[in-house]
C-alpha cells in the first residue's frame, strides 16, 4: 500500500511554475497512467483544509492573507475549512471555525484577513506553538471530518514567544500522544512552511517539538513574498497528489480484500482486471493446477449455470500498470488466500441443457396425451346455402366418432356418407379425421377430401360438399 507523502521536488515546483503547467498537467506528466485512471474521480474527494497563520511576523502577513485567500475561491463547495491565527497565547485562536466552504464563508474569510492587515496584526510579538497545536488537534476531530481528507498548511517561524514561558517537554508530549490515539481514515497530510525571519533566537524555536507530534510533517522554506506564491501555485498538485493517493489507496485496499479470477480466452486473469489497482495475479504452481481443475470442466451437461465457489491459493498480486509511477505500490505476497472463482460451465452450455430436457419433457408428455381417448363435443352443422337451418341439421355430438348419411341428414344427397372421428395428434392436437364417399373441400385453406383421400379437419372448421356448407364440431 502508499504511504502518505509529498512527491514534488524542488526542481519540479519551479521549472512547472515557470512554464505555467496547471496541477493536472503536472501530475499527468509523472503519472501518466494513475491520472488516467484515477485522477478525475479523485478531484472530487472531500477535504478539510486547516491554515495557520502567524501574526508575530510581519514581513508575510499581507501575502499570506492575500494566497489563502485566492486559493479558497477555488476549492469545492464540499469541502471544509479552518483558520487558526497563531500569536500570543490570547491571540492564538480559531480566526475561522471548521465549516463548510460557501459563499458567505469566503466573504467571512476575506474581510478577516482583511482586519489582520488593517489593524496591524502582524508583527505582534509572541507565539504559543502549545497552544496552537493544541487548537490543530481540535480541529482534526471536528463533526463531519471523519470522511474527509485532512491537510494542514503552517505559515510560521515556529518561534515560541516570549522564551521564559516555553513549555516543558512534558508538555509537547502530552500533544504526542493525543494525536497519536486519535484514529483517521486518511493520515492528515501536514506542511509547514517556515517563514524566514533572521532575527529569530534558537531559545524560542519548537520545530523539533512540533515535529515529534507529527512524525509525517514535511517542511519548506519561505524566504520571500514570491517563492510563497510559488509554493501556493503548488500546494493545488499536492493536494491533488494526495486525494489520488487517497483514492488508490481506498481502492486497492477494498479490492484486495474480495479477489476474484476468471478463465478469459483460456488464460487465467482478475476479474475486471483493467478496473483494478492491483490488476494482475501470478499464482504459484500448486494454486494453477488447483484453479485449473475448476475451471477446465468434464461435465457433459449440467442443469444448473456456473456457480461462485471460494478457494484457497498462494501467489502475488502485482500492479503492474502503477507501479513504476508509484513506488510504494509493492508486490502484494498471497499465502492461503480466499478468492472467489466461478466455476466452468459443462461443455454442452446449462441454457441449452435445460432447453433440451424441457424440450424432451414436453414431447414424452404430448405423446402421452396423445394416448389419451377424445370424443366430439358440441354440434356438427349441416346449412344448405341460402337456407335456414332447422334443427334436424344440427345434431349433437358426443361420442368418439359418428357417421352421417341422407337417412340421418335429410338435405343430404341420396347416397352421401360422411364419418368424422376425434383424434389427438402430436403436432395438430385435438382434432377430427374425415372419411367421405363425396369430394369435400375446406372452405378455408381450399384443400380437398374425397373417397381415396382421409381428411384431417381442425375443430369448428367449414367444409362445402356442393351446396352444403358442413362445421365441424369440437374435440375433447
Amino acid at each position: 500500500m502508499l504511504k502518505s507523502f509529498f512527491i514534488i521536488s524542488v526542481a519540479l515546483m519551479f521549472s512547472t511554475c515557470l512554464f505555467g503547467q496547471t496541477p493536472e498537467d503536472m501530475i499527468k506528466n509523472d503519472w501518466p497512467n494513475t491520472f488516467a485512471s484515477f485522477g478525475n474521480n479523485s478531484k472530487n474527494v472531500p477535504s478539510h483544509f486547516i491554515f495557520v497563520i502567524d501574526i508575530s511576523d510581519k514581513n508575510f502577513g499581507k501575502d499570506i492573507v492575500n494566497q489563502i485567500g485566492i486559493f479558497a475561491d477555488a476549492l469545492p463547495k464540499n469541502d471544509k475549512i479552518t483558520v487558526i491565527q497563531l500569536g500570543p497565547t490570547d491571540e492564538t485562536k480559531e480566526l475561522v471555525v471548521t465549516t463548510d466552504i460557501n459563499e458567505a464563508l469566503l466573504k467571512e474569510i476575506k474581510l478577516k484577513f482583511q482586519k489582520l492587515v488593517t489593524d496591524n496584526k502582524f508583527g505582534t510579538n509572541g507565539s504559543d506553538g502549545l497552544k496552537m497545536t493544541k487548537l490543530i488537534i481540535k480541529n482534526l476531530k471536528s463533526p463531519g471530518t471523519a470522511q474527509l481528507i485532512p491537510f494542514v498548511f503552517v505559515f510560521s517561524d515556529l518561534e515560541y514567544y516570549p522564551y521564559n514561558s516555553f513549555p516543558a517537554r512534558t508538555e509537547w508530549m502530552k500533544l504526542s500522544n493525543e494525536f497519536k490515539s486519535l484514529k483517521f481514515i486518511s493520515v492528515p497530510n501536514i506542511k509547514t512552511y517556515l517563514l524566514a525571519n533572521p532575527a529569530k533566537s534558537p531559545l524560542g524555536d519548537y520545530k523539533k517539538y512540533l515535529n515529534s507530534i507529527f512524525p509525517d510533517m514535511e517542511l519548506g522554506d519561505v524566504s520571500g513574498p514570491q517563492l510563497l506564491k510559488q509554493e501556493f501555485k503548488l500546494i493545488q498538485a499536492e493536494i491533488l497528489r494526495k486525494k489520488i493517493i487517497n483514492c488508490v489507496n481506498a481502492k486497492a485496499s477494498k479490492q484486495n480484500a474480495t479477489i476474484q479470477i476468471e478463465n478469459k480466452n483460456g488464460i487465467i486473469e482478475l476479474k475486471e482486471a483493467n478496473s483494478l489497482v492491483y490488476h494482475k495475479l501470478v499464482l504459484n504452481e500448486e494454486s494453477e493446477k488447483k484453479v485449473a481443475e475448476i475451471l477446465n470442466s468434464d461435465k457433459l451437461f449440467s442443469f444448473f449455470p456456473p456457480s461462485d465457489t471460494q478457494i484457497e491459493v498462494s501467489g502475488t498480486l502485482v500492479a503492474e500498470k502503477y507501479k513504476n509511477e508509484l513506488p510504494e505500490l509493492v508486490d502484494v505476497p498471497l499465502t492461503n488466500q480466499k478468492i472467489t472463482l466461478m466455476t466452468a460451465d459443462s461443455l454442452i452450455p446449462w441454457w441449452l441443457t435445460d432447453l433440451i430436457a424441457l424440450i424432451l419433457f414436453l414431447s414424452v408428455w404430448r405423446f402421452i396425451w396423445t394416448l389419451f381417448p377424445s370424443i366430439l363435443n358440441g354440434s356438427i352443422t349441416f346449412k344448405p346455402k341460402n337456407k335456414t337451418i332447422i334443427n334436424d341439421w344440427m345434431p349433437n355430438c358426443s361420442s368418439s366418432d359418428m357417421t352421417f348419411t341422407n337417412e340421418n341428414i335429410s338435405c343430404l344427397n341420396r347416397g352421401f356418407s360422411l364419418k368424422i372421428k376425434a383424434k389427438r395428434l402430436f403436432i395438430r392436437g385435438n382434432c377430427i379425421i374425415i372419411e367421405s364417399n363425396s369430394t369435400m373441400t375446406s372452405v378455408k385453406t381450399k384443400k380437398n377430401i374425397n373417397a381415396a383421400i382421409k381428411g384431417i379437419s381442425k375443430q369448428y372448421e367449414q367444409w362445402q360438399c356442393g351446396d352444403i356448407v358442413i362445421t365441424m364440431p369440437g374435440v375433447k
